[in-house]
């Protein structure tokens, strides 16, 4: 209700309807934003609703409707082409989502808006691959990125018009991140049966070479009766496993994918987030809202969240001794995030917040 009545605030005369395209319906960060961000828009008189490209076998999933079996199939962008006669805009949300525009709306007048979740440079590893990509991102009518330094890299590795970049931080429904009490913390840790006083680490994400979740289970290791609790799900889970067996014998707990994580934000001491590569983390977000420090290298725009706040730790990115270091040193510290800080991130990225500028980006994309 808080959300809505401040949302009513946000409402603008001219009525736009979007259409927002996820690669498929997991409960991942790009798709849960893509989620809130069009339930936030028709808060606010712009009617939105998120369709995904192919269905997830995760456990758990968001009830979108899905348009084929595989994202590159012809019916699944023929759905796409007629999914989009009754928006006014289509926002493409990261990932498959730039190629089935791309291609799937070709010839029909329809716009198109690419927000690019990820470090721009990360996964473009050939200049064929780059060459094709600029290609593919020259379609749009628009870009969104995520911070200002990728919107230089979109520039200048790609070609794009800066004038056609806008920047939106990530966010995330703030009312649904409360600060962790005591008492909350409390029932958690009973919850997941942690004892008193026992340190408890926490990583939330892919189980992705991307995440380098394996540096989390060594800096768990070198903790003394530290647990580590991971949640998701991905393609390393077995090796994860077999990692976390060598390493820390039944101290990591793979929870698998959930759709509330607020327990284990409210019994973690700290979450890591040890990635190679990242955009600007939800998870960092909603960890600062309950108050729980992240240790997380630094990278995409990581180093720009945490400056001039004690909502983490950033750590030199590809050293696992330096990472394992941090950890143990801010569990020495046992350090909350500070209510400033709090205050800060809810500021940045709440949803609510971000809903005006992507407004903008509509209106410039469709009239551009």
């Amino acid at each position: 209700m808080a959300l809505a009545l401040s949302l009513q605030r946000h409402r603008s005369g001219t009525e736009m309807k979007s259409l927002h395209l996820v690669t498929s319906n997991a409960r991942r960060g790009a798709e849960t934003f893509a989620v809130n961000l069009a339930d936030a828009l028709t808060v606010t008189g712009h009617p939105a609703r998120t369709v995904a490209l192919t269905a997830s076998n995760s456990q758990e999933v968001h009830e979108i409707p899905t348009l084929g079996a595989s994202r590159r199939a012809l019916t699944t962008l023929t759905s796409l082409r007629r999914a989009a006669r009754g928006a006014d805009i289509v926002i493409a949300h990261g990932s498959s989502t730039l190629e089935a525009c791309a291609v799937g709306l070709a010839g029909t007048g329809r716009k198109f808006v690419y927000r690019t979740i990820g470090d721009p440079s990360y996964w473009v590893t050939t200049p064929q691959r780059q060459r094709w990509v600029g290609g593919m991102l020259r379609r749009a009518s628009r870009h969104v990125v995520l911070w200002s330094g990728a919107a230089e890299q979109l520039a200048e590795r790609y070609g794009i018009p800066r004038h056609r970049i806008d920047v939106i931080p990530n966010a995330v429904p703030a009312g649904s991140f409360p600060v962790a009490t005591s008492e909350m913390r409390n029932e958690a840790r009973r919850r997941l049966a942690i004892g008193d006083g026992r340190p408890c680490l926490a990583f939330i994400g892919a189980l992705s070479p991307e995440k380098d979740v394996g540096v989390a289970i060594r800096a768990a290791a070198e903790i003394e009766d530290a647990v580590l609790l991971v949640v998701g799900d991905g393609p390393e889970r077995a090796w994860l496993d077999q990692q976390a067996g060598q390493q820390a014998p039944s101290r990591v707990r793979f929870l698998g994918p959930l759709s509330d994580p607020a327990a284990v934000y409210a019994a973690a001491d700290l979450l890591l987030l040890p990635s190679r590569s990242e955009g600007m983390p939800g998870v960092l977000i909603e960890a600062a809202l309950t108050g729980t420090p992240t240790v997380a290298t630094a990278v995409g725009a990581v180093p720009e969240m945490l400056s001039g706040t004690d909502a983490g730790y950033p750590v030199t990115p590809g050293d696992p001794s330096a990472f394992a270091m941090r950890v143990a040193e801010a569990l020495e510290r046992r350090e909350r995030v500070s209510e400033e800080a709090v205050a800060t991130f809810r500021r940045r990225y709440a949803i609510e917040s971000v809903v005006p500028s992507w407004q903008m980006t509509m209106q410039r994309a469709q009239h551009g």
